[in-house]
C-alpha cells in the first residue's frame, strides 16, 4: 500500500491542514481532524474551542503536579487533548470562514501560557516527591531557552519573502501548500513537510516523558534536540541559503551592468 492510499495521509492532505508535521500526522489529525468536522456542525466559534483547550491544559497542569506516575500518564493525555483541540480552532476557523486577527491573537497568546504553566506543574509535581537535581533545572531553563530562540527567529524572519529566499517551490496539496522539493517528496511519502518543530519538542516534554515515567529526562532531550536544530537547519543552513542567493543576485546585476554598457 502506498503512503498516499493511508488514513494518515488523508488528514494530512486535507484542504484546512497545512504544513503537517510528524507529530501532527501520525498522532494528533487522525483524531483532530474528524472531532474538527463535528465540531463545525456546532454553534461553538474557534475562540471558544481555543479557551477549551487552555482550561484542558490546566487540567493537565493539576495531574502534572500530583507528580505519581498514574497522575503523569492523565496529565499526558489531558495535554494530547488539549492539543487535539488547539488543532481544531484553526481548522474550524479556516473550513467555517471565521478567522480573524482577535482569534489569531487569542490563539497564540494561549499556546504560549500553556507551556510555562505545564513546565511549572511538571517540575512542581517532581521536587515534591523527590527533589528535582540541578540537571533538571538546567534541563527546564534550556527548554524555555529554546522556545525564545524559536520565537525570535521566526519574527525576525517572518513568513514573507524572506521565508522563501533562494527556494524554488511548488504548490502541493489540497491546502495548496509552498514547498520546496524536498518538503514536497517528504509530504508524498510521510505526510510532513519537516522533520522536527517545536511541536515535537513539546511532545516530548508533556506526552512522551510523563508517559515512560521520566519527565526530566525528556525536557532535557528535547531542549538539546530543539537548540540543535534551530542551531543547524533555522541558523547555519537558513542563513547559507540566503547568502548564496544574495550572491547570485549580485552576480547577475553585474552582468546586467556588463551588457548595459556594451
Amino acid at each position: 500500500m502506498r503512503f498516499e492510499d493511508t488514513y494518515f495521509f488523508r488528514c494530512a492532505n486535507n484542504p484546512y491542514i497545512r504544513f503537517p508535521k510528524p507529530w501532527d500526522t501520525y498522532f494528533t489529525l487522525p483524531l483532530s481532524v474528524p472531532l474538527s468536522e463535528w465540531l463545525c456542525k456546532t454553534r461553538l466559534t474557534p475562540n471558544t474551542i481555543s479557551v477549551l483547550s487552555l482550561l484542558v491544559a490546566f487540567v493537565a497542569a493539576a495531574f502534572f503536579y500530583r507528580g505519581d506516575h498514574v497522575s503523569l500518564i492523565l496529565g499526558a493525555l489531558s495535554f494530547q487533548l488539549s492539543y487535539i483541540l488547539d488543532c481544531a480552532d484553526g481548522y474550524v476557523a479556516r473550513k467555517k470562514n471565521l478567522a480573524s486577527p482577535l482569534g489569531h491573537w487569542i490563539d497564540h497568546t494561549f499556546d504560549e501560557i500553556k507551556k510555562p504553566v505545564l513546565l511549572i506543574a511538571l517540575l512542581m509535581g517532581q521536587d515534591a516527591l523527590d527533589h528535582v537535581a540541578p540537571w533538571g533545572w538546567i534541563a527546564a531553563l534550556l527548554y524555555i531557552f529554546s522556545r525564545v530562540l524559536v520565537k525570535t527567529d521566526s519574527t525576525v524572519k517572518g513568513t514573507g519573502e524572506g521565508a522563501s529566499v533562494g527556494r524554488d517551490l511548488q504548490r502541493v496539496g489540497t491546502s495548496g501548500m509552498l514547498l520546496t522539493s524536498r518538503q514536497a517528496w517528504l509530504f508524498r511519502h510521510f505526510g510532513i513537510v519537516i522533520l522536527f518543530t517545536s511541536i515535537e519538542a513539546q511532545a516530548l516534554t508533556f506526552v512522551v516523558g510523563p508517559v515512560t515515567g521520566h519527565p526530566l529526562t525528556f525536557i532535557l532531550i528535547s531542549a538539546l534536540l530543539s537548540i540543535a536544530w534551530f542551531l543547524y537547519v533555522d541558523g547555519f543552513r537558513y542563513w547559507q541559503r540566503v547568502l548564496r542567493a544574495a550572491a547570485r543576485a549580485e552576480h547577475h546585476d553585474h552582468q546586467d551592468v556588463g551588457r548595459a554598457n556594451i
